[in-house]
């Protein structure tokens, strides 16, 4: 060891080279430790990313597993020729199959002796044209049972007329003064029917504070009385179902025994 101090201590020059090498391939060792994890690195991050996730796996696999598009056509049409040739074979009646959904799998069966005969297209339109005339029919009938009327009664003592609005019910709502022909008393009908629709009423009392209502007409003429009651109130309903009644009921003729005689629509 003294030899090789002395020689250096001899030679500067050459030990100052042999510490630069020195030097230098540790430099060259360390790149190479470097080069080296990178690469190990890279390596295991390629890895990772060439397998795929469990969550993946499992998608492509359902997607294998799920039948494709035209493979579900075909299934669909399967069934619908299937569905077509039974049809056929149903020599006593036409039934149209129940709508299939594309995940049912199952094509209904179809029963000829279940199924009823089917109506002619004769007795449908029948059918479909008595329904609009029953309903009118019974909306005319129920319009009816709640008209009232408007009898007219024949005095034939004393040769006159007068005429009285009548709810549905038979309840007497007004009465008007003799008339001596039945044009006049129509008319008398169609101007009360007038003032009525105007809305020309006056309630009153009489000596037992009864309630009743005056129809006046335009010129403020009484017209005619309504039937006398216990409240107030009451005899605001009565004006109410002269109101209603008035414009909706029919006139009648009756003979002063009380008996129908003539209806004028």
């Amino acid at each position: 060891m003294n030899k090789i101090a002395d020689y250096f201590q001899q030679n500067p020059i050459l030990f100052i080279i042999l510490a630069a090498l020195v030097i230098v391939l540790v430099i060259v060792i360390l790149i190479v430790i470097i080069k080296a994890i990178r690469k190990s690195s890279a390596s295991h991050v390629s890895k990772n990313e060439a397998d795929p996730l469990p969550a993946n796996k499992e998608n492509s696999s359902s997607q294998a597993l799920k039948p494709s598009d035209s493979q579900t056509a075909e299934t669909i049409s399967a069934q619908t020729a299937t569905n077509q040739a039974d049809v056929s074979q149903n020599n006593s009646g036409i039934r149209e199959p129940q709508e299939q959904t594309a995940s049912s799998g199952t094509a209904p069966s179809v029963s000829s002796q279940s199924d009823p005969k089917p109506s002619s297209p004769t007795q449908s339109a029948q059918n479909a044209n008595d329904k609009p005339k029953q309903s009118a029919d019974e909306a005319e009938d129920k319009k009816v049972s709640y008209s009232g009327k408007w009898a007219i009664i024949e005095d034939s003592e004393n040769n006159t007329y007068h005429f009285e609005l009548r709810a549905s019910n038979g309840e007497k709502l007004l009465t008007s003064i003799d008339y001596t022909t039945i044009s006049g008393t129509k008319s008398g009908i169609q101007t009360h029917k007038n003032n009525i629709l105007k809305g020309n009423f006056v309630i009153a009392q009489n000596k037992k504070n009864q309630f009743f209502f005056k129809l006046l007409s335009g010129s403020k003429q009484l017209l005619c009385a309504g039937e006398p009651y216990a409240t107030r109130a009451r005899c605001e309903n009565a004006i109410e179902s002269v109101k209603r009644f008035a414009q909706t009921a029919v006139i009648v003729i009756i003979k002063s025994d009380h008996t129908d005689a003539n209806q004028d629509a």
